[in-house]
Protein backbone atom coordinates (compact mmCIF):
# COMPACT_ATOMS: atom_id res chain seq x y z
CA UNK A 1 0.00 0.00 0.00
CA UNK A 2 2.50 2.48 0.48
CA UNK A 3 4.14 2.14 -2.54
CA UNK A 4 0.99 3.26 -4.39
CA UNK A 5 1.28 6.70 -1.85
CA UNK A 6 4.84 6.73 -3.49
CA UNK A 7 3.83 6.59 -6.68
CA UNK A 8 0.65 8.62 -6.47
CA UNK A 9 3.44 11.73 -4.80
CA UNK A 10 5.55 11.12 -7.21
CA UNK A 11 3.08 11.68 -9.80
CA UNK A 12 1.66 15.25 -8.15
CA UNK A 13 5.02 15.65 -7.88
CA UNK A 14 5.58 15.65 -11.63
CA UNK A 15 2.76 17.03 -12.32
CA UNK A 16 2.85 20.20 -10.76
CA UNK A 17 6.38 20.42 -11.17
CA UNK A 18 7.92 23.58 -9.23
CA UNK A 19 4.24 24.34 -7.87
CA UNK A 20 4.51 21.49 -5.72
CA UNK A 21 6.65 23.63 -3.43
CA UNK A 22 5.87 27.36 -4.81
CA UNK A 23 2.59 27.43 -5.52
CA UNK A 24 -0.13 28.54 -3.22
CA UNK A 25 0.32 28.69 0.49
CA UNK A 26 -2.17 26.18 1.47
CA UNK A 27 -1.16 23.74 -1.70
CA UNK A 28 2.02 23.79 -0.15
CA UNK A 29 1.65 22.97 3.39
CA UNK A 30 -0.64 20.16 2.27
CA UNK A 31 1.91 18.95 -0.21
CA UNK A 32 4.97 19.11 2.54
CA UNK A 33 2.57 16.85 5.20
CA UNK A 34 1.72 14.52 2.33
CA UNK A 35 6.08 14.43 2.01
CA UNK A 36 6.46 13.77 5.72
CA UNK A 37 3.77 11.11 5.76
CA UNK A 38 5.01 9.48 2.99
CA UNK A 39 8.49 9.90 4.37
CA UNK A 40 7.82 8.70 7.91
CA UNK A 41 5.61 5.79 6.83
CA UNK A 42 9.07 4.67 4.84
CA UNK A 43 10.95 5.44 7.90
CA UNK A 44 8.33 3.13 10.10
CA UNK A 45 7.66 0.33 7.74
CA UNK A 46 10.96 -0.18 5.47
CA UNK A 47 13.72 1.59 7.17
CA UNK A 48 13.10 0.96 11.16
CA UNK A 49 12.75 -2.84 10.82
CA UNK A 50 16.49 -2.75 8.99
CA UNK A 51 17.56 -0.63 12.15
CA UNK A 52 18.48 -3.01 15.24
CA UNK A 53 18.83 -0.12 17.47
CA UNK A 54 15.85 0.48 19.80
CA UNK A 55 17.29 4.63 21.02
CA UNK A 56 14.36 6.56 20.20
CA UNK A 57 12.65 4.83 17.40
CA UNK A 58 9.12 4.16 19.68
CA UNK A 59 8.98 8.27 20.06
CA UNK A 60 9.42 8.78 16.25
CA UNK A 61 7.07 5.82 15.13
CA UNK A 62 4.29 7.77 17.65
CA UNK A 63 5.21 10.58 15.44
CA UNK A 64 4.75 9.09 12.11
CA UNK A 65 1.28 7.96 13.57
CA UNK A 66 0.31 11.25 14.56
CA UNK A 67 1.04 12.56 11.45
CA UNK A 68 -0.97 9.74 9.33
CA UNK A 69 -3.95 11.41 11.19
CA UNK A 70 -3.67 14.66 10.23
CA UNK A 71 -3.05 13.53 6.59
CA UNK A 72 -6.45 11.09 7.23
CA UNK A 73 -8.64 14.08 8.37
CA UNK A 74 -7.04 15.98 5.35
CA UNK A 75 -7.90 13.69 2.90
CA UNK A 76 -11.60 13.64 4.52
CA UNK A 77 -11.44 17.46 4.59
CA UNK A 78 -10.83 17.09 0.56
CA UNK A 79 -13.40 14.31 -0.32
CA UNK A 80 -15.87 16.17 1.53
CA UNK A 81 -15.04 19.09 -1.19
CA UNK A 82 -15.29 16.79 -4.28
CA UNK A 83 -18.47 15.17 -3.04
CA UNK A 84 -20.26 18.90 -1.95
CA UNK A 85 -19.06 20.02 -5.84
CA UNK A 86 -20.35 16.77 -7.96
CA UNK A 87 -23.36 17.02 -9.34
CA UNK A 88 -25.41 14.32 -8.76
CA UNK A 89 -28.64 14.31 -10.72
CA UNK A 90 -28.19 11.86 -13.40
CA UNK A 91 -28.63 9.58 -10.09
CA UNK A 92 -31.92 10.48 -10.10
CA UNK A 93 -32.70 9.48 -13.49
CA UNK A 94 -34.86 6.05 -14.66
CA UNK A 95 -31.67 5.00 -16.49
CA UNK A 96 -29.77 4.58 -14.02
CA UNK A 97 -32.45 3.13 -11.33
CA UNK A 98 -32.33 0.24 -14.14
CA UNK A 99 -29.33 -0.33 -13.96
CA UNK A 100 -28.82 -0.72 -10.10
CA UNK A 101 -32.03 -2.53 -10.16
CA UNK A 102 -30.26 -4.87 -12.84
CA UNK A 103 -27.30 -5.57 -10.65
CA UNK A 104 -29.60 -6.01 -7.58
CA UNK A 105 -31.29 -8.58 -10.11
CA UNK A 106 -27.75 -10.50 -10.71
CA UNK A 107 -26.64 -10.29 -7.79
CA UNK A 108 -29.49 -12.20 -6.18
CA UNK A 109 -29.46 -14.60 -8.80
CA UNK A 110 -26.11 -15.00 -8.32
CA UNK A 111 -26.34 -15.72 -4.55
CA UNK A 112 -29.22 -17.98 -5.41
CA UNK A 113 -26.75 -20.41 -7.44
CA UNK A 114 -24.32 -20.17 -4.72
CA UNK A 115 -26.37 -21.32 -2.12
CA UNK A 116 -28.48 -24.02 -3.87
CA UNK A 117 -25.65 -25.15 -6.03
CA UNK A 118 -22.61 -27.12 -4.94
CA UNK A 119 -19.87 -26.42 -7.47
CA UNK A 120 -16.56 -26.08 -6.53
CA UNK A 121 -16.06 -22.86 -8.56
CA UNK A 122 -18.08 -21.24 -6.06
CA UNK A 123 -15.33 -21.83 -3.75
CA UNK A 124 -12.62 -19.46 -5.21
Amino acid sequence: VLFFFIVELLCRVLHQGLGFVCGAKEEVVSNIADVAVVLGSVMDQWVMPLTNSSSNLPVVAGAIRFLRVFWILRMIRQMRQVLTELDLEWVRGVRFEAFIASIIIVNALVMGLETDSSWDGWNV
